[in-house]
């Protein structure tokens, strides 16, 4: 056996270990089960990582990469979901030049499936595949605050900006419902915005959320409320299209402004 074909089956031994585990394994998880020596295994796994077939979650433990969780999602109700997402997306992406997601929940946290990229250079990062905590990002919010996730055990400070009591949390949740949008700045990532909006389905279950996010030295207060309203709208029109009765009152916001929401 040549030895570039032995590094694919210990890569693919690797790749099957990760996506089979039920906990993401650790560095020490992949050495012991597959009897790899350290630096072999170090080696390959850089690769799986640098070809987006795997890659790290907060905890630095290995998980399915962009690459895996974008084909996983090919097909099935995401698949439905990103063709109805579409066109808000793109509105999105001219309106405000910033990256647009698409999010939906995964376990306890939200997990990006689909994504347009940023105009900009700085702040452009792909997040599909990567899931994050639902009290320290605007997708997670807008799930928590209509009831269709729950947080459980503690709060994790990701910045000096995370909310990390449920009091506090509450509040925020509260602000979430009345305006429509939700707001993370620099919880998750510091000098990083987000504006989330939920998707209800026809029962009023949040199924996804959008999301507008860049840098915070971008996304001015200003833009942050005239993002949040757009996004809000975009949100519900979306929600219609699977079956969700939107109140009469709100149809009249539907209508987008004629300007772009430029940068500051």
């Amino acid at each position: 056996m040549s030895s570039q074909i032995q590094s694919i089956d210990r890569a693919a031994m690797i790749l099957e270990l990760i996506l089979s585990s039920e906990n993401a394994p650790t560095f020490s998880d992949v050495t012991e089960s597959t009897g790899l020596a350290k630096s072999t295994a170090s080696r390959l796994l850089a690769s799986l990582e640098a070809n987006h077939l795997i890659t790290k979650n907060e905890d630095n433990n290995y998980v399915a990469g962009a690459m895996i969780t974008r084909f996983s999602h090919s097909s099935g109700p995401e698949e439905d979901l990103i063709a109805r997402s579409h066109a808000s997306m793109e509105l999105l992406s001219q309106e405000t030049g910033e990256a647009i997601n698409l999010a939906v929940l995964v376990g306890d946290e939200v997990q990006q499936i689909a994504q347009i990229d940023s105009k900009y250079l700085m702040g452009n990062v792909n997040w599909v595949g990567l899931s994050v905590p639902t009290h320290c990002s605007a997708v997670g919010k807008s799930f928590l605050a209509f009831g269709s996730a729950e947080t459980s055990g503690r709060l994790a400070k990701r910045t000096s900006k995370s909310i990390t009591t449920k009091a506090a949390l509450h509040v925020d949740l509260k602000a979430v419902r009345k305006r429509g949008w939700a707001l993370s700045e620099s919880e998750l990532e510091v000098g990083l915005t987000a504006i989330g909006a939920p998707i209800f389905n026809a029962d009023g279950t949040v199924v996804a959320a959008l999301s507008v996010s860049g840098p915070t030295m971008r996304l001015t207060n200003e833009r942050v409320e005239t993002i949040g309203g757009l996004i809000s709208q975009q949100g519900l029109l979306i929600s219609e299209q699977l079956g969700f009765s939107v109140p009469e009152s709100t149809h009249s916001g539907y209508s987008t402004s004629e300007r772009k929401v430029g940068a500051a």
